[in-house]
């Protein structure tokens, strides 16, 4: 049996979003709450010394933090009721039970999920972010970072055609990363944000193309040593995939192909880009990100005039003369439920007319 805790607390059930707590180990009477609206925006934060009977706003988090990320939290150190720690897109704490708020671990990798102390060590706090594990022998005030984790999540992979030595990974919230000799510890970025698809042109191997989310797309003609944007011709009011599609035309180094709503195609190694379909998804839906995008583009090795593309709303849209027509074969997939998001097209490399797709339905519960 539960009982709703509203005493002191924000009242507007039609307005409630999620609620981070945590219960003083030191004195079990005081717990700490977190709250925020249905938007995710910070209402404040609340404690209470009875267990619970009644509560107190003490402060809103500070440092500009206003929204509650699903990943966050508030960890109570175990050895002082008044010690909390708030693990947002960074990390905060408070010395005076929530009065005020600073930082600590500054200058760590952002988005962190998950605090943890070690009851036996007076001052050891662990946390765990997008960046990794930071340990702290101080409470947050020096840290090191433990590089021995193989705990980076790949989005995707490239290996250049002509050195595969050379290995490209677009890797989540840890920038476009490569190794030159295949190795396992001489792994750089070369391109920041959440990396995505890379690509290194076939006949040239210091030309690099890297992108980070919504599309954000940059050229190296350097090896990597820097890059410039290569998006000249697609238009910013167009809606971007977070892991936006692109690929080689593979009989053809200078063609590559760009989803957004619709798939762009440039024949001069990202000069400028022109539009060669209409919208293919069932126009733009209503999301926390965009929705309504080009998710995966193929063209096949064995015709060029034969690109797929899939959507994120269940399209598999095919040209059969480089762009002039499209049709959409969805209502081939019989098994495949309706909305589901490609993840994958691709083109036999084999037979022509072959191609396969993959369905992603985690979205709908699946």
């Amino acid at each position: 049996t539960w009982e709703e805790l509203t005493n002191g607390l924000p009242s507007d059930p039609n307005d409630k979003g999620r609620i981070s707590i945590d219960i003083s180990q030191s004195n079990p009477e005081v717990l700490y709450a977190f709250y925020t609206d249905k938007i995710g925006n910070v209402e404040g934060t609340f404690k209470t010394t009875d267990g619970g009977d009644s509560w107190l706003e003490v402060n809103s988090i500070s440092n500009g933090t206003s929204y509650h990320w699903w990943f966050g939290g508030i960890f109570i150190d175990p050895s002082n009721e008044n010690i909390v720690y708030n693990s947002g897109f960074v990390m905060e704490k408070t010395l005076d039970g929530g009065t005020t708020w600073g930082s600590t671990f500054s200058n760590v990798h952002v988005d962190q999920h998950a605090v943890a102390f070690n009851t036996q060590v007076p001052g050891e706090v662990l946390i765990g972010n997008d960046g990794g594990l930071y340990k702290s022998s101080t409470n947050g005030d020096t840290y090191q970072k433990d590089n021995t984790l193989p705990i980076t999540q790949f989005y995707r992979f490239y290996v250049d055609p002509q050195n595969d030595n050379k290995v490209y990974g677009g890797t989540q919230d840890n920038n476009t990363i490569r190794t030159t000799s295949a190795g396992i510890d001489d792994w750089q970025p070369i391109f920041g944000g959440d990396g995505f698809q890379p690509l290194v042109q076939s006949d040239n191997t210091n030309i690099i193309y890297a992108l980070s989310q919504r599309g954000n797309l940059g050229k190296s003609t350097n090896d990597g040593v820097s890059f410039n944007g290569a998006l000249n011709g697609i238009p910013s009011s167009d809606i971007n995939n977070w892991d936006t599609a692109i690929t080689f035309d593979p009989a053809d180094s200078q063609t590559l192909y760009y989803g957004t709503q619709r798939v762009y195609r440039t024949t001069n190694g990202a000069s400028n880009w022109a539009a060669i379909s209409p919208d293919l998804s069932n126009g733009p839906h209503n999301g926390n990100l965009a929705y309504g995008t080009v998710t995966s583009i193929d063209v096949s090795p064995l015709d060029s005039n034969v690109i797929y593309a899939g959507t994120d709303d269940g399209n598999v849209q095919i040209t059969k003369d480089n762009g002039e027509n499209w049709e959409n074969v969805r209502r081939n997939f019989e098994n495949a439920p309706k909305k589901s998001w490609v993840s994958r097209v691709e083109a036999s490399k084999h037979k022509k007319g072959r191609a396969y797709v993959t369905f992603d339905n985690h979205r709908f519960d699946d």
